[in-house]
């Protein structure tokens, strides 16, 4: 049996399933507490002996617990008509063993953390903003004019819960959105961060600059940044290490696509 529970329904027990050191983990807490939308199953709400959590932003699941191999393939059978479903894992993870065999996807993420306490690395990209050029520091009338304004509701549920608890930084030339960064909410002391540069703007190292000005934003309030790419996205990957991150992890994933059915 699976049912389906409410942020306000996780209970400490429940919670503590989830390891807080896995693939991407803090998408998994960020819904559990609320900020990130998903959805969150589990056979007994009261005494969980396991429990599943899927972010809605990008489809990442997490299991925690002792599921067995029919409960982790009845959720991913399930989620999927909800949308994509990713699992990503650490290698000897015996996770990997109870995973539906037919993925549609295989690949692997790198995972980029521990910038240096001290602000360093930022300065060389700071001091790069072309002349003409300025740095936004987002409200709602800029995050509507932003690329990843859908995706950014999709995942926080609104403009406005987005913009309480989390961070948008833009690169601008006039009127003119080049790039725009994002930082998610804070969790464990943490932000994840992603970055889009519009497409007739790429190749001009703006991608770097708007997130050196975010990080800044972030540690200055004493928060930690985090990265995570496709290990195929090579400028993605270029950015998080021009960026100063110090501990560089790799792990697998698989997908199942969102099932039409």
């Amino acid at each position: 049996m699976m049912i389906y529970i409410t942020p306000c329904q996780v209970t400490t027990q429940l919670a503590s399933l989830f390891d807080p050191h896995a693939p991407a983990s803090l998408r998994c807490f960020s819904v559990l507490a609320g900020p990130d939308t998903g959805r969150i199953l589990t056979g007994d709400p009261n005494r969980p002996i396991w429990a599943a959590v899927w972010e809605a932003g990008d489809g990442t699941l997490y299991f925690g617990g002792a599921p067995d191999e029919s409960i982790v393939g009845q959720v991913v059978a399930t989620l999927r008509h909800d949308g994509d479903v990713l699992v990503g894992f650490w290698d000897g993870d015996p996770l990997a063993n109870l995973l539906p065999p037919d993925p549609e996807y295989l690949g692997s993420v790198l995972e980029f953390l521990d910038r240096p306490d001290d602000g360093a690395g930022l300065e060389a990209f700071l001091g790069r903003l072309p002349e003409g050029h300025t740095i936004r520091y987002g409200d709602r009338a800029l995050l509507e004019r932003c690329l990843w304004y859908d995706d950014t509701v999709r995942r926080h549920g609104s403009a406005e819960a987005f913009l309480e608890k989390g961070r948008v930084v833009c690169l601008v030339h006039g009127d003119d959105v080049l790039c725009e960064a994002y930082a998610g909410p804070v969790v464990m002391g943490v932000r994840e961060l992603g970055v889009i540069t519009h497409e007739l703007h790429r190749g001009r190292g703006f991608a770097t600059i708007t997130c050196a000005h975010l990080i800044q934003a972030c540690e200055r309030a004493g928060e930690r940044t985090y990265w995570n790419c496709a290990t195929t996205n090579v400028a993605s990957t270029a950015v998080a290490r021009k960026l100063g991150y110090q501990t560089e992890k790799e792990y697998q994933l698989r997908a199942w696509f969102k099932s039409e059915a």
